[in-house]
């Protein structure tokens, strides 16, 4: 082992300067430590690290199994526990690592070096919501809008690792765009909106965020909400939109009965799921609860063939057409230990998950569900 690694291992800046002087090779390796600044960094060593860079050590310095030496320090940070060989036995402090990630950082190293299966240091500290090392690495110039090989910008990873609501204001602030596409066709906006992420979603209000977003399968933001679950995050985008129609834009607003790729609009979606608070405020807001899908079923239907008692309820009491029901006599259903089918009667169409067991109007059904809903 080389002299200036043995100083570098115990953190001895003065032996360091000593060596340094009498010429030593600040770069030189020995497998399996790496340089001298790899092992005073990943052991916590800012003056040692300091007094090597000094002398012209690589601070973009890669080693084959463990990355940069900005990655191995940011996975010390984000894991707080000795991952990496510390020889000395001693194990670096999280004060002492951060000072060494600022030098470095501070001396050129790269932030957004990347280890062999493509994750850089912002990635890695996003996934394992390390606040303070997130917020250092984008003040030093790691790159917030670039994508990865899987599509994932950092705010997309953020998210879907369900990072703090800390964490998605650094990367808002830091300019993370909330309206770009990933490989899977989402945007941070509508994830945000689908998982009824209330903190995040307001965060997002502030970011010019684009409204139009669908996702592959049409849906819309209205659709996301319902989905989600949150009544205030439609309740919000409700008055957005409405606040738009107002004015001039150069694209029109997705409308309340806006459809996705079946044909549903954000009623129909709600009815399936049964959420009547959220029924309510769509209609409230003018939904129409006639309109119907592409299997021409209207929420009322989809009510029922989900067994949402009380959506079936509220839609009768807010009007809705019950003649339909008739045209369908569409309820049978069947269960055993391998399958589930619904049968939908009238019209030519039906929906069966598994194979078609049953054909068709059963009459005691039918006659169960006409008495139960007073049709």
């Amino acid at each position: 082992m080389a002299s200036l690694h043995i100083s570098a291992l115990f953190g001895d800046a003065e032996l360091t300067q000593t060596l340094l002087i009498e010429g030593h090779n600040v770069n030189a390796s020995f497998q399996p430590l790496g340089s001298p600044l790899y092992v005073a960094a990943t052991h916590g060593f800012p003056s040692v690290a300091e007094a090597l860079i000094s002398k012209g050590a690589d601070v973009n310095y890669t080693s084959a199994e463990d990355g940069s030496i900005l990655f191995s320090v940011v996975n010390l940070l984000c894991n707080n526990e000795d991952t990496h060989r510390c020889v000395s036995g001693i194990k670096p402090g999280r004060a002492e690592l951060l000072a060494v990630a600022k030098i470095l950082l501070e001396s050129g190293a790269h932030p957004d070096a990347a280890i062999p299966p493509g994750v850089n240091p912002l990635y890695f500290s996003i996934a394992k919501g390390d606040v303070p090392v997130v917020k250092l690495l984008l003040e030093h110039g790691a790159n917030i809008k670039g994508l990865k090989d899987s599509g994932f910008t950092p705010l997309h990873l953020c998210l879907r690792a369900g990072g703090s609501i800390e964490l998605v204001k650094e990367l808002v602030k830091a300019g993370a765009d909330i309206n770009v596409i990933n490989d899977s066709g989402i945007t941070p906006l509508f994830r945000a909106v689908y998982d009824g992420s209330e903190e995040t979603f307001n965060t997002f209000l502030s970011a010019s965020p684009d409204f139009n977003t669908i996702d592959p399968e049409k849906n819309t933001l209205l659709h996301a909400a319902v989905l989600g679950e949150n009544h205030n995050i439609l309740s919000t985008l409700l008055r957005e939109l409405d606040a738009r129609q107002e004015k001039d834009t150069d694209q029109p607003p997705i409308g309340i009965d806006t459809t996705n790729r079946e044909g549903e609009t954000p009623l129909h979606v709600a009815a399936k799921k049964g959420c009547t608070p959220l029924a309510r405020t769509l209609i409230m807001h003018g939904a129409d609860i006639e309109v119907k899908d592409s299997v021409a079923s209207t929420p009322l239907v989809q009510a029922m063939v989900h067994e949402r008692d009380e959506m079936v309820d509220f839609l009768i009491s807010q009007g809705a057409d019950t003649a339909i029901v008739h045209e369908f006599r569409f309820l049978k259903q069947v269960r055993d230990a391998s399958n589930t089918a619904i049968i939908h009667m009238g019209q030519g169409n039906s929906n069966s998950p598994g194979r078609l067991r049953v054909q068709g109007p059963d009459g005691e059904v039918w006659e169960e569900y006409t008495t139960k809903y007073k049709l």
